[in-house]
């Protein structure tokens, strides 16, 4: 129940934050296509977790360098949405991790158990910047009075279909 708590806590900052900043907030960056196979090697069984390299060109959408720091790999083995563990955090062309024969990273995760299925997701992760380039084209609030003017929120949400009432009376 703790975990759950500290997630909603979490949850309810990030909305706040999002909220307070008009809902324009930082995107992250690309995260890479990314492939997963079977290995077997010397009498271990794991998975594979391989990527390029292909989206550390690509600059930041919002402040125009590029900033790619690292990747993070997470691995699920309950569901597809979690809950999530990091098994590996990987700065750029760690040797550790980067095959240069390949020009791929490669994660072997041994932490696994055969006859069980595993849900894998890798990130990328920027420098992180204290402020970001607000889109006004983008603003919540803009758009919320665009729709309040021209009656967009009442053709698509009419007042009876915002807060439907159903009730219930035994027979």
């Amino acid at each position: 129940m703790e975990k759950a708590d500290s997630a909603m806590q979490y949850l309810s900052q990030r909305v706040k934050f999002n909220y307070d900043h008009d809902l324009s907030v930082p995107l992250p960056p690309a995260a890479p296509d990314f492939s997963v196979t079977a290995i077997d090697t010397s009498g271990k069984v794991g998975n594979r977790i391989a990527f390029s390299d292909s989206v550390e060109n690509i600059p930041d959408p919002q402040q125009g360098v590029v900033d790619i720091k690292g990747y993070r790999v997470y691995r699920s083995g309950e569901f597809p949405m979690g809950p999530w563990e990091m098994i590996a955090d990987i700065p750029l062309k760690d040797p550790e991790y980067w095959n240069s024969f390949t020009e791929k990273y490669e994660v072997n995760d041994f932490q696994v158990a055969m006859g069980y299925g595993y849900y894998y997701a890798v990130t990328a992760y920027d420098s992180g910047h204290a402020s970001w380039a607000a889109d006004p084209a983008v603003s919540f609030r803009r758009w919320k009075a665009l729709c309040m003017q021209t009656g967009l929120l009442n053709r698509f949400f009419p007042p009876s279909a915002r807060f439907p009432v159903k009730t219930y009376s035994p027979e």
